[in-house]
């Protein structure tokens, strides 16, 4: 279920199991070795590339999967359901 909380003065949403936990394996298999840039505030952090969801079928699945919920995130914080989506380069 999801669940909004209201920390600083613009809510965020946890929605548990919007990705099936298997694909969420093979996304940090694919992703996690990537990440080879380091961050400039901690040795512990790293950083891929900038990604296009385009470029990779596994991140168009999670995308689709991922725009019904930031729908109703846009409904919730402006009162009518936006046609979101995670950003296209």
């Amino acid at each position: 279920m999801d669940e909004v909380i209201g920390l600083f003065p613009i809510p965020f949403m946890r929605a548990p199991s919007t990705l099936p936990a298997p694909m969420v394996t093979r996304l940090i298999d694919a992703f996690g070795k990537s990440a080879s840039m380091t961050n400039n505030a901690s040795p512990h952090l790293s950083h891929t590339r900038t990604l296009d969801p385009r470029e990779d079928p596994l991140m168009v699945e999670a995308a689709a999967l991922i725009a019904p919920k930031l729908a109703d995130f846009g409904g919730l914080l402006f009162g009518q359901s936006l046609d979101w989506s995670i950003k296209e380069m």
